[in-house]
């Protein structure tokens, strides 16, 4: 029988691990490690999802699409797709970029023509283009998405960042922005060219949509900057005052170069509180995408069996897509 060890004392911690001077990090100094990490806030993202349905994965990797050697991990990804038929759905993508910023992390707004932001609407698959009355529509403009889609419901968007670190006094860190480019480069990268392989479903009849969503989720604080100008006299000079004030959902405009093409984009920022709220308004416009698609079901299948067949005609596949 084994040995009852309920009463028996808890073994003594070494002190030297307590106090940070022994050769390993104690589990005090190991739990503020993590805390200080985006680790946890990786986990408490993917339970966001979780709590609608379990289907959110963390750390996945990617190829990266221009550098066939390189992987890019996406923190968490969340996938639902509709079917319409066996071979036709749309499928809603969320992919998530995790920051644990330690300092706040300023973002510079200014005020936008927000119906073009239809273009930065981000979605791959079949069909590109839906004609009507003879001209060929990107999707969500034969969907009117720009009376619903958030992007396109905005007065203000970012282009800019900045953070800070301390040395003697506050200053700005050149670094840091750096490193949040490239981490929203990457994320933009997989979002605009699919999370799923398409050449296999050449020869299947369907509309095959993947509507894509960028998302950085900040730990830490974020601020709006923008300057206002309180015209003087005729209009010719006046005073400029800078605004900072707290945020929780900043939309964020990130060109990013694919092949020798340049994809315009658009990023949600938002902290770990507003995350929710964010989820749920991408919730309702997936499923205007997808009655959009119903109402219109027969162009849609039209358009996509039309642009594989012409992608097939330059292709190895010799087959094309199986007669209704």
């Amino acid at each position: 029988m084994a040995e009852d060890t309920k009463d028996k004392p808890a073994t003594p911690i070494n002190t030297e691990h307590q106090k940070g001077t022994g050769p390993h990090p104690s589990a005090e100094e190991i739990a503020a490690l993590v805390k200080s990490s985006g680790y946890l806030l990786e986990g408490r993202i993917a339970r966001v999802f979780n709590s609608h349905c379990p289907t959110a994965q963390t750390n996945v990797l990617h190829k990266h699409p221009i550098e066939p050697n390189r992987l890019v991990e996406i923190d968490v990804e969340d996938h639902y797709s509709e079917w319409f038929e066996p071979n036709s759905y749309l499928r809603r993508s969320v992919l998530v970029e995790c920051k644990n910023n330690s300092q706040p992390v300023a973002f510079f707004t200014r005020s936008c023509e927000a119906a073009y932001n239809i273009y930065r609407i981000t979605y791959t698959g079949f069909p590109r283009l839906v004609e009507v009355s003879g001209h060929n529509l990107i999707v969500p403009h034969r969907l009117m998405a720009e009376r619903w889609h958030h992007y396109c419901l905005t007065k203000e968007v970012a282009a800019q960042l900045c953070t800070f670190k301390r040395s003697k006094s506050w200053e700005l860190d050149n670094d840091k922005p750096n490193h949040y480019r490239s981490s929203m480069s990457d994320l933009c990268l997989i979002a605009a060219t699919g999370t799923q392989p398409r050449p296999s479903h050449l020869t299947a009849r369907g509309v095959e949509l993947e509507i894509a969503y960028p998302v950085m989720v900040f730990q830490g604080p974020i601020y709006t900057v923008r300057e206002e100008f309180e015209p003087g006299p005729f209009r010719i000079t006046g005073r400029r005052e800078v605004v900072v004030e707290p945020a929780a959902h900043v939309q964020f405009q990130h060109t990013i170069r694919l092949a020798d093409r340049e994809i315009n984009m658009q990023v949600d920022i938002v902290t770990e509180t507003e995350f929710p709220r964010l989820l749920n308004s991408i919730e309702a416009e997936r499923q205007k995408f997808v009655s959009g698609v119903r109402e219109h079901y027969d162009v849609f299948m039209q358009a996509a069996a039309s642009e594989k067949q012409q992608i097939l005609r330059c292709s190895p596949y010799s087959q094309p897509p199986a007669p209704e």
